[in-house]
């Protein structure tokens, strides 16, 4: 369906904290989406996504869930919300659309 619009490349990342509090990068796992940036996005007429500063659209089977950390373009995000898309009648997600946080903190 969206598939062939899935032109970006982002990576899903595993961390954990050091003695320090500082995340440590363990693995990533490259996927397809679409992405855009909403930092201009009129807020006051769409809150679906009120909080978020960009927006992916991936396959169902990436595994993204709320919490996950993306990074994509050297840029790291933290997955605020997550929407399956589904056909009427259907309980088989054909894509997810995330709304992204961009984090201040840099992995090492």
């Amino acid at each position: 369906m969206l598939y062939q619009n899935f032109t970006q490349v982002a990576y899903k990342i595993t961390t954990t904290r050091n003695e320090f509090g500082e995340r440590i990068e363990t693995s990533e796992a490259e996927f397809r989406c679409l992405f855009k940036q909403i930092d201009g996005y009129d807020r006051n007429n769409k809150m679906e996504f009120a909080n978020c500063d960009s927006m992916i659209w991936a396959g169902p089977g990436d595994g993204l869930t709320e919490g996950t950390l993306v990074k994509i373009d050297d840029t790291l995000y933290l997955i605020d919300k997550v929407t399956k898309a589904k056909r009427i009648g259907s309980t088989i997600a054909q894509f997810v659309k995330c709304g992204l946080i961009r984090q201040a903190e840099s992995i090492s």
